[in-house]
C-alpha cells in the first residue's frame, strides 16, 4: 500500500467535475484506491461515496493505493490532486 496526505487548494473543493474526472483517472488504474477524510474512508469508484465525503478547501485527504503497480498509481494521483485539488 502506497499513500499520502494531500491538503486540498481549491477554493470550490471537490466538485462534481473533478470528482468524475477522477474516478475516469482511477478506473484506468490497476490498484484499488481509496480515499480517507476524517473517519470516513470510501472507494473512489463512485460520485456519490466521493462527493459524500464534502471535501472543501483546506480539508486534509488520504489517497492510497493498493495493488501491484500502486508505486505509479499513486503517482499518477499526486499529480491529479495537484493539478486539480
Amino acid at each position: 500500500m502506497k499513500s499520502f496526505e494531500f491538503v486540498v487548494k481549491n477554493p470550490m473543493g471537490m466538485h462534481a467535475a473533478i470528482a468524475v474526472r477522477l474516478i475516469q483517472e482511477v478506473s484506468s488504474m490497476t490498484s484499488l484506491v481509496r480515499i480517507t477524510k476524517g473517519k470516513q474512508k470510501i472507494t473512489a469508484t463512485k460520485i456519490f461515496a466521493i462527493l459524500s465525503l464534502n471535501i472543501r478547501c483546506g480539508d486534509v485527504m488520504i489517497l492510497e493505493a493498493v495493488g501491484e503497480n500502486e508505486e505509479n498509481d499513486i503517482n499518477r494521483l499526486e499529480m491529479f490532486c495537484e493539478k486539480h485539488l
